[in-house]
């Protein structure tokens, strides 16, 4: 599939083109119980006095470009108590004649189970009930079982027809897996078709949107005046651990309306469950993430001119991206009072983790064995040989492997210093942990892998790639 193959899913009211029939028409309704069809209103002809309603598939349809709503249009409800308004006028894609204001989410969508559809459905959900200024795009990769990525098309479609402030793109890969970085790397690129400036959010498949997630991602960057090209952070998050249910996650059973952010604190069925993180403390409860942050295009696009396939096949290299954003802006902004999260976030807990490595890489809870980040790679000969070596099960060696990896995928290549201290303070902790000579003998191992991700001119092109936009620290309030 090449990069220009996606899905423009229509909405309600949408002209669009029916080729079958060679006519033209109007979406009016989505049936999904009629074979995930759409109800076109056929327009009428010179040889018929009324128009004709067909029952059309996706793939019969063309919209008609000219007719589409702009992804700027203004959709402020005046009328509406849900709505938010601006300080100050937002009613372009353009501020000052220099800013494009417009958001493109971007969400790798990899779904192996019916429990991870029913996930995407509340994030896709939640990203559909954004409240927002102006319209903004969805663009959303799908791999995964057959099955599992038909039924997840259909359910975008069902949402993306009522979507009225949204416009959403979708690539069906066909394959039973991509990478996750490799699904952002593809879908920059086709958001860099619609529109090569805006700016880019992401969102995990099995995470939530507050409702005013996007609003107040716009609004901060416009206050603080950064430059078009600098990425904006805010961390705070909800934490749901792995003993959270599909169930028990729905953002209903979070928030009591768009301007709620406590309603979970009063269901006795999540306490201990859910915990909140402010974007203050996300950086010591290792709770940082790249999907923290609004990134320009142009940021993305160089992030992965710089880091080929074999780097962004990496489950870890989402914390390469992190450690790239951090390292270019390094902002410190206040917890903001009013909104204190932002989003709802699946993450297996530090209990589970050691249970994991106790127990050799057998994953704890529902939701962490479907994790992608919580499965080990099979235990290569190299694992044997050091469990061989050393008081470790390979199973445990192979996790230790892993852990290594995502340390050093963060700055191989690019920030030499922060690479040095981690060796320094890893190999120390693995040997302490579990034998004198294990860490350098791991280590050793894992970055001459990660170095082979790498080619000579893109090692030399990274060397200095990276400098920070902003020359001290600001701080936000609005």
């Amino acid at each position: 599939m090449t990069t220009s193959s996606f899905l423009t899913l229509p909405r309600i009211g949408d002209k669009v083109y029916v080729k079958s029939c060679n006519s033209k028409g109007t979406i009016k309704k989505f049936l999904l119980d009629q074979g995930a069809s759409y109800e076109v209103q056929l327009r009428r002809t010179n040889k018929s006095k009324q128009s004709a309603t067909l029952m059309v598939k996706l793939t019969n349809i063309e919209l008609e470009s000219k007719q589409q709503k702009s992804e700027t249009e203004v959709t402020v409800n005046s009328d509406s108590n849900d709505r938010i308004h601006a300080n100050s006028a937002t009613n372009s894609d353009k501020e000052d004649g220099d800013h494009d204001t417009t958001v493109h989410v971007l969400v790798p969508g990899h779904v192996v189970s019916e429990r991870r559809v029913c996930l995407f459905l509340r994030c896709a959900q939640s990203i559909s009930h954004q409240q927002t200024h102006s319209d903004f795009a969805v663009f959303i990769g799908l791999s995964g079982p057959t099955k599992h990525r038909e039924s997840m098309l259909n359910i975008l479609m069902a949402i993306a027809s009522q979507s009225e402030n949204s416009r959403w793109y979708v690539q069906d890969t066909g394959l039973d897996a991509r990478p996750q970085m490799e699904h952002i790397r593809h879908l920059v690129d086709i958001s860099a078709e619609i529109n090569p400036n805006a700016n880019l959010m992401f969102i995990d498949n099995d995470d939530m949107m507050h409702p005013l997630r996007i609003v107040v991602f716009q609004e901060g960057k416009k206050n603080l005046g950064l430059p078009k090209e600098c990425p904006l952070a805010l961390g705070g998050k909800l934490l749901l651990n792995e003993h959270v249910s599909p169930e028990e996650g729905q953002l209903g059973r979070l928030i009591a309306n768009t301007q709620d952010f406590d309603f979970w604190k009063i269901d006795p069925s999540l306490k201990g469950k859910v915990q909140w993180v402010p974007g203050s403390k996300c950086g010591e409860m290792d709770a940082e993430e790249y999907f923290d942050w609004m990134v320009p295009t142009a940021l993305m696009q160089k992030f992965f001119h710089l880091n080929p396939v074999h780097a962004t096949s990496s489950k870890y290299c989402d914390l390469r991206l992190l450690a790239v954003l951090n390292k270019v802006c390094p902002m410190e902004v206040v917890d903001v009072p009013h909104y204190p999260w932002l989003l709802v976030h699946y993450k297996a807990s530090e209990d589970c983790k050691r249970d994991m490595f106790d127990h050799h890489g057998e994953a704890c809870g529902n939701h962490a064995s479907d994790q992608v980040s919580m499965k080990i790679v099979k235990p290569s000969e190299k694992d044997k040989k050091l469990a061989q070596k050393y008081t470790l099960s390979k199973a445990q060696v192979a996790i230790c492997r892993d852990h290594f990896e995502s340390i050093i995928i963060q700055y191989y290549g690019w920030d030499q210093k922060k690479l040095d201290m981690a060796r320094r303070d890893k190999i120390e902790e693995a040997n302490k942990s579990h034998g004198s000579g294990f860490g350098e003998a791991l280590w050793a191992q894992v970055e001459a892998k990660v170095g082979s991700y790498f080619n000579k001119q893109i090692l030399e092109e990274s060397k200095g790639a990276w400098e920070c936009m902003i020359k001290e620290s600001k701080w936000w309030s609005p």
